[in-house]
């Protein structure tokens, strides 16, 4: 069995809080239906970095990426334009 680590950059909070079950039940299924057999943690939560939260948000999530780097496998993305990240 394999550990898979997900993480999720999202614009708010309750992005996260509502992302979080659903993008790692969904993970879930799509491994048990191509029978990965897989451990999968909660979702771990990306923040800005202080030093970019004015940057693009391509500079965002690298930063957040790098900074998380070893805990996660997969990265979820995700922006409805509904926060304030640019």
């Amino acid at each position: 069995m394999r550990f898979v680590g997900l993480a999720l950059f999202a614009e708010g909070s309750s992005d996260y809080h509502f992302l979080g079950p659903v993008l790692r039940r969904s993970t879930e299924w799509n491994c048990l239906r191509e029978s990965a057999s897989v451990e999968l943690g909660e979702v771990y939560r990306l923040v800005v970095p202080d030093g970019v939260k004015k940057g693009d948000r391509s500079e965002q999530i690298l930063t957040a990426s790098l900074d998380a780097r070893g805990a996660f496998d997969l990265l979820f993305v995700h922006a409805d334009g509904g926060g304030n990240v640019r």
